[in-house]
């Protein structure tokens, strides 16, 4: 039953972007990621990191730690309560569901390298 979500769509219907070839999951970061609707919650991490100048690092960054993002996304759960004191509490779930999802840190690497080739 924990699975079932990735096999539908949120009506309940098939999922477009599944098929046979998505249990290796390569054809489903490419559908996740060129998607034409890409979730706005990593528009706007990218949209801020490059305000601050600091695009690059973080893209570098994530691209030395993906193997350890979702260790990241744990923490990130383990601390929710001490952060929610300094950020909104639906803005650490958010980027903890980021992390613990690869292709959703994939994404986001996508769309820093968008924002940084339009500098």
């Amino acid at each position: 039953m924990l699975f079932l979500h990735r096999f539908l769509a949120p009506d309940g219907s098939p999922n477009p972007y599944v098929r046979a070839e998505n249990f290796i999951g390569s054809a489903t970061a490419f559908a996740m990621t060129h998607s034409p609707n890409r979730d706005p919650f990593l528009d706007q991490i990218a949209t801020t990191l490059k305000k601050r100048g600091l695009h690059s690092a973080a893209l570098a960054f994530l691209e030395m730690g993906q193997p350890l993002a979702f260790i990241g996304g744990q923490m990130l759960w383990l601390a929710q309560p001490a952060l929610g004191l300094l950020w909104p509490k639906a803005q650490v779930r958010q980027l903890a569901q980021l992390m613990e999802d690869p292709v959703a840190v994939r994404g986001l690497m996508d769309a820093l390298t968008v924002d940084e080739a339009a500098v």
